[in-house]
Formats: C-alpha cells, structure tokens, sequence
C-alpha cells in the first residue's frame, strides 16, 4: 500500500508547487510539468492505485477478527465517558 500513497503524494505536491508560483510554474524551467506526468505514470503504473488500494482493504478485512471489529464499531459509538469507563 505504500505506493498509491507515494504516488498520491507526489502528484499533489508537483500540482501545488506549480499552483502556488502563479504564472512562473507553467515555464519549463521549472519543471513542475514533468513532475507531474512523472507522478501520473507512477499512479497508473502496475495498475490503477485505486485498484490496488481496493485489494489492500479486501486482505486487511479478510485479515481482521468480525467480533473485533464489532468491539470497535461499538466503542467509537459510545460516548466519551462510557470509553474513560471501558477502559478502567
């Protein structure tokens, strides 16, 4: 999973240094343009990260105990006094 986040964070960067120096981050010079075909080829390299991100979540569900993840849903549903209570 380290990969879609990489490659999500790259690209985000690129678009924001480019945004954030106005009309200076579309010369070439800068080469924020090729920063961001850089990080849109590592997005859709070995699949789509979406994709891959999907199938990370389908093993970590299938990886996880039901009854945990109950226990879990219960908690956060619980106010913040009841979790100080659980967890005395």
């Amino acid at each position: 999973a380290i990969k879609p986040l990489v490659t999500w964070h790259a690209n985000l960067v690129a678009v924001l240094c480019r945004e954030r120096c106005g009309g200076q981050g579309f010369l070439a010079a800068n080469r924020f343009g090729e920063a961001i075909v850089g990080a849109h080829a590592g997005i859709t390299a070995e699949g789509d990260n979406r994709v891959i991100m999907q199938k990370v979540a389908k093993e970590r569900l299938g990886l996880s105990n039901k009854n945990d993840m109950m226990k879990h849903i219960m908690f956060r549903s619980l106010p913040r006094a009841a979790q100080r209570m659980w967890n005395h």
